[in-house]
């Protein structure tokens, strides 16, 4: 809370000279020391009058700022919600490892596409920059709770489950440029699954 609150000192000490200046006005203006009556705007009771328009005033200026700033946060909350969000991760399939990307928000993810790079310590893994090239030019869709699976072949774990490297995802869509990198350890498994 404290450190809030230090962040926030340019607005506390504005809020402080808000509230002080009138105070040490009406002060001076009291004390009439040194200053000419002409110059004095007012007697006493118009100053007490002032102050219920000034507080107003200070009010419905700080309400204008906290519902800007709600306005803001409403606006982001909308776009995150209309924004959808794609999840990628790895998984053993038969025979072969999957790429999945699933959709995890509320709303379709439109012309998705995305590339594979292989950072893995297989150098040449089966078919896989024929797969990279035929992928680079599908585009699809993704409705909410969908995913859609990728198959690898010819990265086959070991049998101990220790894994070298990983695949490096790029997905594009909806104007979102994201990459995902998954690594084969963290698949973890002890057995190739065989048909």
């Amino acid at each position: 809370m404290w450190h809030k609150i230090i962040n926030n000192w340019k607005y506390i000490v504005v809020g402080i000279i808000i509230v002080l200046a009138p105070i040490l006005l009406n002060f001076i203006l009291l004390l009439h020391i040194g200053i000419p009556e002409q110059l004095i705007v007012g007697d006493s009771k118009l100053w007490l009058s002032f102050w219920p328009t000034y507080l107003g005033s200070l009010g419905t200026f700080l309400m204008a700022i906290m519902t800007y700033k709600t306005l803001k946060q409403n606006e982001k909350l909308i776009k995150s919600q209309n924004t959808p969000k794609l999840s990628c991760s790895l998984s053993v399939g038969n025979n072969c490892l999957l790429v999945i990307i699933k959709n995890i928000s509320s709303v379709p993810a439109y012309n998705v596409g995305l590339s594979l790079i292989n950072k893995t310590n297989i150098k040449e893994i089966y078919k896989f920059d024929s797969l990279c090239s035929s992928l680079e030019k599908v585009r699809f869709d993704i409705s909410p709770g969908d995913s859609k699976r990728i198959e690898i072949l010819g990265i086959e774990p070991h049998k101990n489950g220790q894994y070298d490297g990983y695949i490096s995802v790029i997905l594009n869509y909806n104007g979102v440029t994201e990459t995902v990198n998954n690594y084969l350890e963290e698949l973890n498994i002890t057995e190739w699954k065989r048909n």
